[in-house]
């Protein structure tokens, strides 16, 4: 049975639409992630993991550690992406992008498969279609959440 090593909550703004995944000795900002993220809500090249969000607003996000590849019931989420993330240095970057960054030390340096989860993306999809958002209807809307699983990859 896998056993969580680790599990960060943050509360995240995003920014040019979305937050970035990196180590903290890899570049960020391969254009073509970040595209491909826009239609695919998460995408990675083995060196970073963009995550597109719907909206502007604050987004709650979960990062957790595991020494296997956790079970996970997926059936509870909206939709969710395996991608893979070199790690050299076991320092996690979580970018907001042009707002600044959080560091975050995963349990070592390595190779890690990696599972974006998300709830609430299609229903802010939406809202923001018909943008601007009443504050009432702000009010309404749950948000996105985002859970991002790492563990050891076999590769």
């Amino acid at each position: 049975m896998a056993e969580r090593l680790l599990a960060q909550h943050f509360r995240i703004t995003p920014d040019f639409g979305g937050f970035d995944l990196y180590d903290g000795d890899c570049d960020a900002g391969d254009p073509e992630v970040a595209e491909t993220a826009w239609s695919d809500v998460a995408a990675g090249n083995g060196y970073e993991i963009a995550i597109h969000c719907a909206g502007t607003m604050d987004v709650d996000l979960t990062i957790e550690a595991w020494d296997t590849a956790p079970d996970s019931d997926l059936t509870s989420w909206e939709g969710h992406r395996l991608l893979a993330l070199e790690c050299p240095t076991g320092t996690l970057v979580i970018s907001k992008r042009t707002m600044g960054a959080t560091v975050l030390e995963l349990p070592g340096p390595g190779n890690y498969a990696v599972r974006v989860m998300y709830q609430g993306w299609q229903q802010m999809n939406e809202a923001m279609s018909v943008f601007p958002i009443s504050a009432e209807r702000a009010q309404e809307l749950a948000g996105e959440r985002y859970v991002v699983q790492f563990w050891p990859s076999s590769q």
